[in-house]
């Protein structure tokens, strides 16, 4: 991270080639927005950990390659993520959304609906789509430039809010082992 934005480091370990673990421990010295073409063909499991702005929180973020604005606070951030490619990203994935509460079905629903109404095919239903958006097979028909359409954008932010959960006792006894490393 440059100085001029704050102190603090990001460290990603490659476990496998479709997997890796990233560990995010930083503080801005002023609010940032970032501007900018989004990681693609992933899914990335987010769990923040004590001392952080989302302490005690995980999240599952699909990241499709939509161009993104983020929004940095000057609060801590201390989390790690676990992050899934291909060909990983595919089994995770479908493990991860039949586990979904319904509500959060209902959410992937509208989001698979919307997905298929600006990219899908007539002979391709949603679902389908989806699998094949997952597997890399599907290109999205976005330039980097251009932005979300606002219709997704809000199913996304729907479903970032919908998949927050709480983290267990177990996922924070793992944390706990991940503040105790080293960094390489």
């Amino acid at each position: 991270m440059p100085p001029q934005w704050g102190h603090g480091y990001r460290q990603t370990i490659q476990l496998r080639d479709d997997l890796s673990l990233t560990i995010h421990d930083y503080q801005l010295s002023q609010d940032l927005a970032l501007d900018g073409p989004g990681e693609s063909d992933r899914l990335e499991f987010e769990f923040f950990l004590p001392g952080s702005v989302r302490a005690g929180n995980s999240f599952c973020v699909p990241c499709l390659g939509f161009k993104q604005l983020t929004f940095n606070e000057t609060k801590r951030v201390f989390k790690f993520e676990v992050v899934f490619q291909q060909p990983s990203l595919m089994t995770y994935g479908q493990a991860v959304m039949e586990r979904f509460s319904a509500p959060d079905q209902i959410v992937m629903a509208q989001f698979k609906q919307y997905l298929w109404q600006l990219f899908g095919k007539p002979s391709t239903p949603p679902e389908k789509l989806f699998k094949q958006i997952l597997r890399g097979e599907a290109a999205l028909s976005l330039s980097p430039d251009e932005g979300l359409p606002r219709g997704l954008h809000d199913d996304l932010i729907a479903f970032q809010y919908a998949n927050r959960r709480s983290m267990t006792p177990a996922m924070e006894s793992a944390a706990g082992q991940f503040k105790i490393c080293p960094a390489a």
